[in-house]
């Protein structure tokens, strides 16, 4: 993010200033994305999380938070991603 687009953001929030030194909440957003839809029955994407989760998430008290994971996964990551899965639950089972 270029500075001039995070002193904007900071402007447009009423914020007095970003911290010099942030202190950053990362989530993996497929897996709490997963979890978050478990606990209420339906699937859940980032547009529509529950108010109360992102409130819970708020009250952690961090500077921002880094949803990681963000992207489309492609064809070939989801096969690579399945393959380490499934040598991991092989791996484990004995």
């Amino acid at each position: 993010m270029s500075s001039a687009v995070a002193e904007t953001a900071i402007a447009l929030a009423g914020a007095s200033a970003w911290p010099r030194h942030p202190a950053v909440y990362e989530i993996n957003t497929w897996i709490w994305l997963s979890e978050v839809g478990y606990k209420y029955g339906r699937d859940v994407d980032l547009s529509s999380v529950p108010s109360p989760e992102w409130d819970a998430i708020a009250a952690y008290g961090f500077d921002a938070v880094w949803f990681m994971g963000v992207w489309e996964r492609s064809p070939a990551g989801m096969r690579i991603a399945n393959r380490v899965s499934a040598s991991s639950s092989r791996l484990s089972q004995r």
